[in-house]
């Protein structure tokens, strides 16, 4: 399959073109706040790179949440915008559990910053996810003392956790490994697919 994949959820905005286990192509930033100029640029940058048409498109993987509430919204509408013209499926891919694939090694939590104090982060039970969690820093810090926490933190200014954090990032090459090594089912529905905000998104 050859796939694009599309990843706007945190800081990092990008995109990838795979199929099998090659990586054609990647074009990605840190972009706090810019994915909608740069997104629809570096999905063309990655086709031109790869040698690909979007007509030789057969899916597009996009990074599902939780995450920036306008992040998501900017992926998942390009996403859809661009399947519904080129009638391909998308496979929504979710965020942290993506992440923690790619640490590809034993983690207990997984956790990304969301805004304010607080973190999305969710146990990690031989591979996959528990429950997914709203925490403050404190309380993430509580519950993961002496566990293998997975972090990505890039724009909070608080207060450091302990050293042992792996640090991890998302990336739209990630997003689409995670969708074809876990065969991830596409979905055809394309009106009624939105993002996994998690939680009502807090303004103050």
């Amino acid at each position: 399959m050859t796939l694009l994949a599309i990843e706007t959820a945190y800081d990092i905005c990008g995109a990838a073109v795979l199929s099998g286990e090659t990586l054609h192509a990647l074009e990605e930033a840190s972009a706090p706040r810019q994915h909608n100029e740069r997104l629809a640029n570096q999905v063309e940058a990655a086709l031109r790179t790869a040698g690909l048409s979007f007509g030789q498109l057969e899916a597009i993987a996009v990074s599902s949440g939780p995450g920036s509430y306008t992040g998501l919204r900017i992926g998942m509408s390009y996403a859809k915008g661009l399947a519904t013209g080129l009638d391909l499926p998308i496979i929504p891919v979710p965020t942290l559990a993506c992440m923690a694939h790619a640490v590809r090694e034993e983690l207990d939590w997984i956790a990304a910053w969301s805004h304010r104090d607080l973190f999305y982060c969710a146990p990690v039970h031989s591979g996959a996810l528990g429950e997914m969690l709203s925490l403050s820093s404190d309380e993430l810090k509580e519950v993961t003392v002496g566990k293998k926490l997975a972090c990505h933190r890039a724009g909070w200014d608080g207060a450091p956790f302990d050293t042992s954090l792996i640090p991890v990032y998302p990336s739209a090459e990630k997003v689409g490994r995670f969708a074809l090594i876990n065969e991830l089912t596409s979905r055809s529905d394309i009106e009624g697919l939105v993002p996994e905000y998690f939680r009502n998104y807090q303004l103050n």
